[in-house]
Order: structure tokens, then sequence, then C-alpha cells
């Protein structure tokens, strides 16, 4: 069965648990992917020439990749980790953010309130007239009932008529 597909998913999972198993004290982030993946042919021939130790000139090359393949994966994850925190780091920074513009917000709001009070309502006095009689509506001329000069007859007699 050696070098040929597989055609069913159980000898897969006994494929990629028995090379895990090989490669775990020497290439931990190489059986770690492993045993994530699928193997899709018998791995049995490179199991035995993994295990020998006679130093054959191919066993040694495909260790040497596999050192490489596995500091690989080590590095990735390392940089992965590291970037996650920074993820973090920067989303609490986001976060903060934006309670801070939220805060700002709501203090603008506030402002704009007041300020549109303050314009809307006017700070003089609804009385602008220094005369000290109050205007009754029948003498106009705001000179004469300062002096407090009686109005001419005619006058009196044009606005009754």
């Amino acid at each position: 069965m050696a070098n040929t597909p597989t055609s069913s998913a159980n000898p897969t999972v006994t494929w990629e648990a028995s090379l895990a198993t090989v490669l775990e004290s020497h290439f931990p982030a190489v059986a770690f992917a492993i045993q994530a993946g699928r193997v899709e042919y018998d791995p049995t021939l490179l199991i035995r020439k993994l295990q020998d130790n006679t130093g054959d000139q191919v066993v040694l090359a495909l260790r040497s990749v596999m050192r490489i393949v596995d500091n690989t994966l080590e590095q990735t994850v390392i940089e992965r980790n590291h970037a996650q925190d920074q993820l973090q780091h920067h989303q609490t920074e986001l976060r903060n953010c934006q309670a801070e513009l939220q805060r700002k917000s709501d203090l603008c709001d506030t402002l704009s309130t007041r300020l549109s009070s303050v314009l809307v309502t006017p700070s003089y006095p609804k009385r602008l007239s220094k005369d000290p009689t109050p205007f009754d509506g029948e003498d106009v001329s705001k000179l004469r009932r300062l002096t407090s000069e009686p109005e001419p007859e005619t006058q009196k007699f044009v606005k009754a008529v």
C-alpha cells in the first residue's frame, strides 16, 4: 500500500498520527501541522527512514529540511502571537479613543445647547426706552410725555376721529 492515495478517511488518521509521533521529538511544529492536516499517501517508508540513524544522506537532508520547516513554523507562531498582542493593544486604544470622542461629542452637544439658549434669550431688558412714564397708547410723542405738557386740542380731535 506504499505511495498510493488513501481510499478512506481512517488510514489517513493513522498515518497522520504515526508520522506526527515520529516527528514530535525533533520537529514539534511540523508534527502539529501534520496532525492538523491530511496525509494523502502512506508514510510508512518515510517513518522507517526517519527512524534510521545510519547516517543516510537522504535522511540527513530530509531532517535538515524538516528543521528549517519546523523553525519557520515556530517563528510564524511567534509572529502571529505578537501580531495578536498588537491587535489587542490597538483595539484597546481604539476603544479608549472612541470613548474620548463620545465624551467630547457629548460636551459639544451640551455647549451648543447652552450657546443656542444664550443666543435665543436676549441679555437686555424688554423695555429699551428710558421713558419714565410708560406708553399708554394715547400720546406717541416721547418728548411731550417727558415734559408732561398737555397735548394740543387739535391732535386729540384728530385721534378721536
